[in-house]
């Protein structure tokens, strides 16, 4: 299940993540993040079948100025990959389900 975070709940959402938090930050009007959404979600439900501590999670960027700037999010989609909370891969665009395959597991 992809979750839904906000900014208000994004610092104690990602505290409890005991290994990986994915999280992609997008906009509801942009064409590329709908494209990067059902690549995400997909993915999603492929990894938390098998990867438990792995946790997946959508942050709308639209209202989160603060978190933008906290995280430097300049264009959308943008995935971060956070381990034990900490920002740890970052990737911008658009990204085939194989690359972003890729991304989750250079964290691990």
């Amino acid at each position: 299940m992809v979750e839904t975070w906000n900014g208000e709940d994004f610092e104690k959402r990602l505290e409890a993540v005991d290994q990986l938090a994915v999280v992609e930050f997008y906009t509801k009007d942009c064409p590329s993040c709908k494209t990067m959404a059902m690549i995400f979600d997909s993915i999603a439900k492929e990894w938390q079948e098998d990867h438990r501590e792995v946790r997946f999670a959508k942050v709308n960027v639209e209202h989160e100025e603060r978190l933008l700037n906290r995280y430097r999010i300049r264009s959308v989609p943008t995935i971060l990959v956070f381990r034990r909370g900490k920002p740890v891969v970052e990737s911008v665009g658009n990204m085939g389900r194989g690359r972003l395959q890729e991304l989750i597991r250079s964290a691990l």
